[in-house]
């Protein structure tokens, strides 16, 4: 195979002191590379590991993905590959005491495939990758990746609004899948890691009762056994959760920060939550969980924040009247 040097450029701001300068990153790659999709992870004081699938396929059908590490200096110190199942794509990582963790997830399935995941975990310390493979079921979405210790979670959104968690151990690949909430349908929005509490917390909504969808926080040990459930309280009808920020703040405090959006006219269903990512955040939220028990939850509207229309340009919002429940009362909301 013919390689040639191509130039990788990155609007990268590289900090150096007070100094501060644009630059360019060289990268030999294949020249039959197709698409030429990079991803970068950020490394401290490390430096940069970019990384990209590669048109090289062996007999057993595991493609080279090409690792390089840059320095500080945008200098790249070494090229290694690593083997993974083949028509995956990179999903999201995790950087826990040194070890940056990447799922990659195939995106090509056969109608009676299982789902297949790869797990490169890279040691900062050792220079060193290892990787562990397992299969998920058919046609799931990855709702949520996070890890503590050695033993990483992913929270999966199943045919007919089922969901699961799988615990999966870094070090032998062992898996330990739990299902929530058994002939209860519901969609899990986020998963975080408290490292401090060594606990897993599962934001999901459910509809327990058949008529109505609640918001539901839900916590789990590392072997999965369920350790504490809260159910958000005085939520108006209208707004619903979306985006979540965790913020731990104290051993027995947690505190979330996120966004809402807004449905009319109607209960919220889950189809709404499915196509949520074509609606805009009416504004934010705040819940704060203490000893296991919500303490509070307030709103804050975009349109009622100061100097919103400073903040964004003209061009990106616009203010629409929403016609409430009652159909009596109207309500500015920012699309």
């Amino acid at each position: 195979m013919v390689n040639r040097l191509f130039t990788l450029i990155f609007v990268l701001l590289i900090g150096f002191g007070y100094a501060q300068k644009l630059d360019a990153v060289r990268f030999e790659v294949s020249s039959d590379l197709d698409g030429e999709q990079f991803h970068v992870e950020p490394m401290g004081v490390d430096g940069l590991l970019i990384f990209y699938e590669s048109n090289e396929v062996s007999k057993e059908d595991l493609r080279k993905w090409y690792f390089g590490l840059f320095d500080t200096n945008l200098k790249q110190l070494w090229l290694k590959f690593v083997p993974l199942n083949d028509k995956i794509e990179f999903i999201t990582s995790r950087e826990v005491d040194g070890q940056l963790h990447m799922l990659f997830k195939n995106v090509s399935m056969g109608r009676n495939d299982y789902g297949l995941y790869d797990i490169v975990t890279y040691d900062k310390r050792k220079k060193t990758f290892s990787r562990i493979s397992g299969s998920i079921p058919i046609k799931s979405e990855v709702a949520g990746f996070d890890v503590i210790g050695n033993t990483a979670c992913l929270a999966l959104n199943l045919k007919k609004r089922e969901t699961d968690l799988v615990f999966i151990s870094l070090s032998t690949g062992d898996v330990n899948p739990i299902h929530i909430g058994i002939d209860t349908p519901g969609i899990i929005e986020s998963l975080y890691a408290d490292i401090e509490n060594r606990l897993f917390y599962v934001s999901i909504k459910q509809n327990r009762d058949r008529r109505y969808i609640k918001e539901y926080l839900l916590s789990y040990t590392i072997d999965g056994k369920a350790k504490g459930e809260v159910l958000i309280g005085d939520n108006e009808a209208l707004k619903y959760f979306r985006e979540y920020v965790f913020v731990p703040s104290s051993k027995n405090e947690l505190l979330i920060l996120g966004t809402y959006n807004i449905v009319t006219g109607r209960t919220l269903s889950f189809k709404d939550i499915e196509v949520g990512n074509d609606v805009k955040s009416a504004g934010l939220f705040f819940l704060k969980i203490i000893d296991g028990k919500q303490e509070l939850l307030q709103y804050y509207d975009f349109m009622n924040l100061d100097n919103i229309s400073g903040a964004i340009l003209p061009d990106n919002f616009r203010a629409n009247k929403v016609v409430q429940d009652t159909g009596s009362s109207t309500k500015k909301i920012l699309w």
